[in-house]
């Protein structure tokens, strides 16, 4: 499955008290687990950190609960949630900037997110053809 505007929540289980969220443009919920690319791949003057992350481990909960997916793994829960339930200024500026982006682009955010699938079906474990369907 493949969603767009989607925030992933990280949260540690050990030692560590820091939850993370990031704002991912797209998702893609796979069957050993989740992949998201933040918004930052479209910036022109290059990310200062990896834009493209893959996390293994045991899914539950997708599509119940309000969540698009949670995975867990020994070290953390994975908590993937639509960006319309979360109001942090810094997640939906996010999302504003990568919308104007594609815009000044002349690009639509679903034909972006398959073709962002397409360029990395090998790092997903997926055929480039019969490409998903993105959600909002």
């Amino acid at each position: 499955m493949i969603t767009t505007n989607t925030v992933v929540v990280i949260v540690f289980k050990e030692g560590d008290p820091l939850t993370l969220e990031y704002p991912a443009v797209v998702t893609w919920v796979l069957p050993d687990g989740v992949a998201w690319m933040q918004f930052g791949y479209m910036d022109p003057w290059g990310s200062p950190s990896p834009q493209f992350h893959r996390v293994e481990g045991t899914l539950s909960c997708v599509g119940q609960f309000g969540y698009v997916a949670v995975v867990e793994n020994e070290s953390l829960t994975l908590y993937l949630r639509p960006a319309d339930e979360l109001a942090d200024p810094f997640v939906i500026k996010a999302f504003d900037w990568y919308e104007t982006r594609l815009a000044e682009e002349g690009r639509e955010r679903g034909a972006e997110a398959l073709e962002l699938q397409a360029m990395l079906a090998e790092s997903l474990g997926l055929a480039s053809e019969g490409a998903d369907e993105p959600r909002e």
